[in-house]
């Protein structure tokens, strides 16, 4: 992974605004893999740092019959429905 100096300024600038970072040993990226860094100690001649990517949101959604109509309901989970309803990933951009 290419580290240049503006990647490791946003990438710092980014961890100051709150967001979560991750890092990885330089020498074995692959083995250890991406763990989160809640103190990064910015030594980049040894580790990678990266902001944690973020997890897409998902929700559900099922209809019910209503004497007015359709209703909708809204939930985090399939298992708060009797019967089944449609899930909704959130599309996240590439940065």
């Amino acid at each position: 992974m290419t580290q240049t100096q503006e990647y490791m300024i946003d990438v710092m600038t980014r961890a100051k605004d709150g967001e979560q970072i991750e890092g990885t040993v330089r020498s074995n990226p692959e083995g250890l893999g991406w763990i989160d860094d809640g103190y990064p100690t910015w030594n980049w001649s040894k580790y990678n740092y990266r902001i944690k990517p973020r997890e897409p949101r998902v929700i559900y959604i099922a209809e019910y019959p209503h004497p007015q109509g359709t209703i909708a309901s809204i939930a985090l989970s399939p298992d708060d429905f009797p019967n089944t309803p449609i899930k909704f990933v959130e599309v996240l951009d590439d940065e």
